[in-house]
């Protein structure tokens, strides 16, 4: 089916906050702990960046928007992981991406996540705010680094027209 036959996975993907709670009141549930998401269960999930291994709650929640799991996880303390900044930038979640923000995420490689999910205005903030860059030496000619770019980058497809216009655009600075 491509997709997950994980119960947890599918009540953090749809944020059902009420299902969440009831199963972190069980005393054996830790919010930290990844052993509820097994490589087997991620196999099926049709997006690459939920096969990386050792997922956690909070990252679901923040790949998928959940916000109100986000914020319960948050509440009970969950840990903030160092890849916790690239699945908000991929979940595309203002509110989420704020809250990572104030908890001092590195959002340092995060701007192929917000050009593959076609965040556009997150790819701005990302260069604006945050002083991402797309590509340190300035000597590289303007044609160059758009070639190099899309030869790297991991797109299947091309990004948007506004991502791709802006991706010129910070070229050209």
């Amino acid at each position: 089916r491509g997709e997950s036959q994980n119960n947890l996975i599918k009540i953090i993907q749809n944020d059902n906050i009420s299902e969440f709670q009831h199963i972190a009141s069980d005393p054996n549930f830790d919010v930290d702990c990844n052993r509820y998401f097994s490589n087997h269960d991620m196999f099926f999930e049709k997006i690459r960046m939920l096969h990386k291994k050792n997922l956690t709650c909070i990252e679901i929640a923040a790949f998928f928007g959940s916000i109100q799991i986000f914020k319960f996880l948050l509440f009970s303390n969950a840990q903030i992981t160092q890849r916790l900044a690239k699945f908000a930038v991929a979940g595309g979640n203002d509110e989420i991406i704020h809250l990572c923000d104030q908890r001092k995420c590195d959002f340092t490689n995060c701007l192929k996540y917000a050009l593959k999910y076609d965040h556009h205005e997150l790819f701005d903030w990302l260069i604006d705010s945050k002083g991402c860059k797309l590509f340190d030496d300035p000597t590289i000619p303007i044609d160059k680094k758009v070639s190099i770019f899309l030869e790297n980058s991991f797109f299947t497809v091309l990004p948007s027209p506004e991502i791709f216009q802006s991706m010129v655009n910070r070229f050209m600075n």
